[in-house]
């Protein structure tokens, strides 16, 4: 969950500051990072039944979608440059947004700007010769 909101861009106000994408990442994920940054991270949640837990994005009046697919795009050509056949796994975006924090009565406002997001980040990946 947490690299599709560094995917769409949807990083929460009081971790901006910072143009290092790992810096951003430790800040949401740790409420720490290299750069100084002392903020509240984010919640982590149980992913459905299991052991397993994610970093819950959350959605408030000020969320904005932005694409960056610079992390991804860099472990694509990596991968192919070692012969590995790949294939990129998105979350979808009702899944990204029922799983995120926030106003539940207001979660689905989100859903056409998230799906244009979603559309911007298929043309791009298939610009890149991306199997999707």
């Amino acid at each position: 969950m947490l690299n599709t909101t560094m995917i769409l861009g949807s990083i929460p106000q009081r971790f901006q500051g910072s143009d290092d994408m790992i810096d951003t990442e430790f800040r949401i994920a740790r409420g720490k990072a290299p750069s100084g940054c002392d903020c509240s991270a984010s919640d982590m949640t149980k992913w459905f039944d299991t052991n397993y837990h994610y970093i819950t994005p959350e959605l408030d009046e000020n969320t904005e979608f932005n694409v960056d697919l610079t992390g991804l795009l860099a472990q694509t050509v990596e991968a192919k440059a070692l012969g590995t056949a790949i294939k990129p796994v998105l979350i979808r975006p009702l899944t990204y947004l029922y799983l995120s924090a926030g106003d539940a009565d207001k979660k689905l406002q989100y859903l056409p700007k998230l799906i244009k997001t979603y559309q911007v980040i298929f043309k791009q990946l298939t610009a890149t010769n991306v199997e999707l």
